[in-house]
């Protein structure tokens, strides 16, 4: 076994795949723990999988989502490619299952939430995963939801490490086109999703087992059952949703990430009214994990990889040989010397993945580097440095204009959650900006939003007391905010007193003070709206009192009606009943025009 790759120190192998080998390891620097997933020795000297390895790399730097695995940094030792990762501690979805645990219909729309999230960032940046399934999708501590293992991901126009008729995938979470050797689309990953949704109800896919003639037989003639007709419990607005995400043809299905996560908020509120499916867990097993649409399996816990697993096993692997058979041509002994010889040639490097490249890299248009050599890579990233020198490309370049982003917020005011994305993309490329303030205040609001949700879909025996509080006082805070806000401040400040927190209590005062800070906020903007409506309406009925003063009169009462039970208004209210009261005990000279005339008259006679 390795020891150590670049600065990391291998600690033990948590999983192996058909490609490559993962370890949880040590970083020296600061003593915490990542995941390093290394190219397997014996594919070092191959080009076609060397080139397949890059390309996750190059992938993994373009991406960088709360619910999408980040990588940390990559490099090469001794001929050994690796790259490192978050360790996730926690477990795949595929493991989750294996313990006996049963997926309620909640659970599973929460789980598909997230993923289309880390997919609509994804897909946004021109990336499709092509092999999304429970042991590919990571839940970690806090049950987030982490999407890994872009090993097969192809970006939109980019170069492929497969042609066209090229079958690459997991068999039963495959969308109809690519069975069919088609190009892979973003709606081929909602397809997949789809299928995660309906595995995870059901505890296994719909067209389990499949061989690549019986995977194109059922393409052809098979209609998968609808969810709530298979599964006892499943509300209909489920099984309407997977059955849009399942459909054959890719036009019909729901078209992207973004329309999808739409369609998941219209649904929570529906799903309040159905009974959920009762939720038993079965000791986790120390058994290795195999994943129940492959046959594979990976020893220890699960890390940010889980498995670098085959996509295709059996008939599925010959076929798919043949099919790469030009790139994963049997090399001759002179051959393999001679490109052995080339990679020890290669000088080793280590890249860390800074947040001045990932912003970079995202920017770029798609680069793929030569097959076989690194050194390009090294030289775009020396071009990068340069550029984060001149600090022109990242302040100019690419940036989506404030006005589009705040246009995009606000449409979603109401579901905060939904926009966390343009929420952190203003924060970062807009400090200056007058509303920067309030958009850093609705981003820790949205992700507080985000961890309520998460609470709400774990069943109560596995909350600690602080989250059981937690959930208590935010659901009385949402019935009455101003009548609850006391308890909630109450909540912050008996808590966050404590120097022995655990990271999940933490988290529960972060997010009940975002809730807090967050009222306060809004609170003090509807008191300033309300006192700057009065004052208007003041200077309303001031103009047209002389020509009308019941008129002034109606706007001023209007407004003591209307604010009667508004707070910090007090003072504009008194002086509105005050205007009143004046124009009560004055003379009305518009009441009777013809008899003001007369005494005008009369006076100046």
């Amino acid at each position: 076994m390795l020891r150590k790759l670049g600065p990391y120190e291998l600690q033990k192998v948590i999983g192996r795949g058909g490609m490559g080998t993962v370890y949880q390891a040590i970083n020296p620097e600061d003593g915490g723990l990542v995941a390093v997933k290394a190219l397997s020795p014996v594919y070092s000297f191959d080009e076609h999988f060397r080139k397949r390895f890059e390309s996750e790399i190059d992938t993994l730097t373009k991406l960088d989502h709360p619910n999408i695995v980040r990588i940390l940094s990559f490099g090469q030792e001794d001929g050994n490619l690796f790259f490192a990762m978050e360790l996730v501690p926690g477990n795949s979805l595929f493991q989750r299952q294996k313990t006996g645990y049963q997926f309620r219909s909640h659970e599973v729309i929460e789980i598909a939430a997230e993923t289309a999230a880390g997919l609509r960032h994804a897909h946004d940046r021109g990336i499709v995963h092509r092999d999304l399934k429970p042991g590919n999708l990571l839940i970690d501590e806090n049950d987030v939801i982490k999407i890994t293992d872009f090993g097969i991901a192809k970006t939109f126009g980019g170069s492929q490490l497969t042609g066209d008729g090229n079958i690459v995938g997991t068999m039963d979470f495959m969308a109809p086109e690519q069975l069919k050797g088609k190009p892979a689309t973003a709606r081929s990953d909602l397809y997949s999703l789809g299928i995660v949704m309906y595995s995870l109800l059901k505890g296994k896919p719909p067209m389990s087992g499949l061989t690549i003639d019986g995977a194109f037989d059922k393409v052809k003639n098979f209609e998968i059952p609808r969810i709530d007709k298979v599964v006892a419990d499943v509300p209909e607005p489920i099984g309407d949703l997977i059955e849009h995400l399942l459909k054959k043809d890719p036009e019909q299905r729901i078209q992207t990430a973004l329309a999808l996560t739409n369609r998941i908020e219209a649904l929570e509120q529906e799903l309040k009214s159905y009974s959920e499916a009762k939720t038993y867990i079965v000791p986790e097993s120390d058994s290795k994990d195999t994943d129940f649409s492959t046959g594979e399996s990976s020893p220890g816990p699960v890390s940010s990889a889980t498995r670098i697993s085959k996509p295709l096993v059996g008939k599925q692997a010959t076929a798919m040989s043949q099919q790469d058979s030009s790139n994963n041509a049997t090399m001759d002994s002179a051959d393999s010397e001679s490109s052995a010889e080339a990679v020890m040639r290669q000088p080793d490097y280590f890249s860390p993945v800074t947040e001045q490249v990932r912003k970079k890299v995202h920017d770029e248009e798609e680069y793929v580097a030569p097959t076989g050599k690194i050194w390009p890579i090294v030289l775009a990233l020396c071009v990068v440095l340069g550029l984060m020198g001149t600090g022109i490309y990242f302040s100019v370049l690419k940036k989506v204009p404030a006005e589009k982003l705040l246009e995009e917020i606000d449409g979603e005011r109401d579901r905060l959650f939904s926009v966390r994305d343009e929420l952190r993309q203003f924060s970062k490329w807009y400090p200056e900006h007058e509303r920067h303030e309030q958009i850093q205040r609705w981003l820790s609001f949205a992700e507080a939003e985000v961890h309520v949700k998460t609470l709400r879909s774990k069943t109560r025996s596995s909350l600690n007391d602080l989250e059981k509080g937690l959930l208590a006082v935010i659901s009385e805070f949402e019935l009455d905010a101003e009548g609850y806000s006391e308890e909630l401040e109450d909540f912050v400040n008996y808590h966050d007193i404590s120097t022995e927190l655990t990271e999940k209590e933490s988290r529960c005062i972060g997010t009940a003070n975002a809730y807090l800070i967050n009222f306060r906020a809004e609170y003090e903007d509807r008191v300033l709206a309300n006192r700057q409506a009065i004052r208007e309406r003041i200077e309303q009925a001031k103009r047209i009192a002389e020509q009308d003063k019941n008129k002034a009169i109606q706007i001023l009462q209007s407004s003591i009606n209307f604010n009667r039970d508004e707070d910090g208004i007090d003072d504009l209210l008194e002086q509105v009943q005050q205007m009143i009261d004046e124009l009560e005990n004055s003379p009305d000279q518009s009441a009777d025009p013809s008899g003001a005339q007369a005494e005008s008259d009369q006076i100046e006679n």
